[in-house]
């Protein structure tokens, strides 16, 4: 979903998502479809209903799961179909993602490197593959740099009804005050910069933040924090391009891309070492 009931933007990336894969479409005879549908709807049953539907040829899905059910329904119908990121399945099928294991690794290495003992990660629930790919990469830095992180409060799990400012509080104001937020998106970012400065930290000298970008908006945010760019707009075109390849018959082990983001340093700090493509 694009966005849910209480998010206050929404998915900020997805408008560049969809303008990616329409750009990748311009000329082809085809067109893009939305299946919008709820968090609490069941996905496969909106799958079945396009089917039921027809006049269709390819199917792009999203939020992708580590057992993915959307993934053998469509498989299982021998339709072509393409998703914005990998699954933990053995059905072979084509992908585009992003290696966000490697992001928070790296994010979190900047946090270290600036002197945090106590980052914390804000990220997505945990039934979606990316958001543990996430926890990988945050164990993994923190694991070189020696440091031993209680869950409990160092991954904090971002749904629309997470109350930022209550947590900030209750964060400021704990005996293991965050001294670093790695968030996995600008509104969350905002949210955390909002809520420290409502607390009295200041960002760059008592806190770090970094951030997962999709859009030029941190460019906006005062004082600056650095982030890393996920480039929806080619996203979405490398999808578009994977489906109608797979249309035209292409094998799915031959359209299987994960790729790295790239640092923009707004906040004054290097980046940690990190390879810039990775394919599969």
């Amino acid at each position: 979903p694009i966005a849910r009931a209480g998010d206050l933007l929404g998915d900020v990336g997805a408008l560049h998502l969809i303008s990616g894969a329409n750009s990748r479409l311009a000329g082809t005879g085809y067109n893009l479809n939305l299946v919008p549908y709820a968090p609490d709807d069941d996905p496969v049953a909106a799958l079945a209903e396009v089917v039921r539907r027809g006049n269709f040829d390819g199917v792009a899905i999203t939020s992708t799961q580590a057992r993915d059910e959307r993934v053998a329904f469509l498989h299982g119908r021998n339709i072509p179909f393409v998703t914005f990121g990998r699954t933990g399945l053995e059905i072979p099928h084509a992908y585009y993602d992003v290696d966000y294991a490697d992001f928070v690794y790296r994010a979190t290495r900047l946090l270290i490197e600036k002197g945090c003992r106590r980052p914390v990660l804000v990220t997505p629930p945990l039934g979606y593959l990316f958001s543990v790919h996430r926890r990988k990469g945050f164990r993994r830095a923190l694991k070189e740099a020696g440091l031993v992180a209680d869950p409990r409060h160092a991954v904090v799990i971002e749904t629309n009804d997470l109350d930022f400012a209550a947590f900030a509080t209750r964060a400021a104001h704990s005996g293991r005050r965050p001294d670093g937020y790695v968030c996995g998106g600008e509104i969350s970012a905002l949210a955390v910069l909002r809520e420290l400065e409502k607390a009295g930290q200041v960002v760059g000298r008592d806190v770090h933040v970094v951030t997962l970008e999709t859009s030029d908006l941190p460019s906006l945010y005062a004082p600056p924090i650095p982030g890393f760019f996920q480039d929806r707009h080619r996203a979405g075109a490398m999808l578009a391009d994977f489906l109608l390849r797979r249309i035209a018959g292409s094998p799915p082990e031959a359209l299987q891309l994960v790729e790295t983001v790239s640092f923009r340093d707004r906040g004054g700090c290097a980046p940690a070492a990190g390879s810039r493509v990775a394919s599969r």
